[in-house]
């Protein structure tokens, strides 16, 4: 009977540590980040000073890029939510024709988000990039791009914002 005992105390303890009280307190889970959706090729807020990073903090960098695959581990869901077939459509400019055919499909793969911009002076946010897929386009020498940006707070180690906007370019 004490086997038994001692059996039920550590299941009890293991799923109150694991999958009980403690997995849904909201210290254990991650605020949803703000999300936007700006229309294509115009200007996002938030953005108007940027600069690269240089040689001097790319040691650095691994360590936030690191971090941040984490935190979006544990946001991925909420921010993909938010993206649809009719929301893409709606932010489109161009290609208007192109697009009405167009389904989106979620990504099922791990985004590759890629940093390369400080967001202020004193280099307390970052700006990731992915790319969603590639979208319909109205000219054989035009390619169009669903982007995901994610606007990094390394004091906080969260993702404040998620911006939802198509890019695009032009080759001559």
């Amino acid at each position: 009977m004490k086997f038994f005992s001692s059996v039920l105390l550590t299941r009890f303890i293991f799923w109150f540590l694991v999958g009980g009280v403690w997995a849904s307190s909201p210290a254990m889970t991650m605020k949803a980040p703000k999300f936007i959706a700006v229309e294509e090729m115009g200007s996002i807020d938030g953005l108007k000073y940027t600069t690269a990073i240089g040689s001097a903090d790319r040691e650095k960098q691994r360590t936030y890029d690191s971090e941040l695959r984490s935190v979006w581990s544990q946001v991925q869901s909420s921010v993909l939510t938010n993206i649809s077939t009719k929301l893409v459509q709606s932010i489109s400019r161009w290609a208007k024709k192109q697009m009405l055919t167009y389904d989106y499909n979620s990504p099922q793969r791990t985004l590759d988000f890629q940093s390369t911009l400080w967001l202020d002076a004193t280099k307390t946010s970052l700006l990731y990039e992915a790319t969603l897929e590639t979208l319909p386009s109205h000219h054989q020498l035009v390619t169009r791009w669903l982007k995901l940006y994610l606007i990094y707070q390394l004091e906080n180690q969260e993702i404040s914002t998620a911006i939802l906007t198509i890019r695009g370019q032009v080759l001559e």
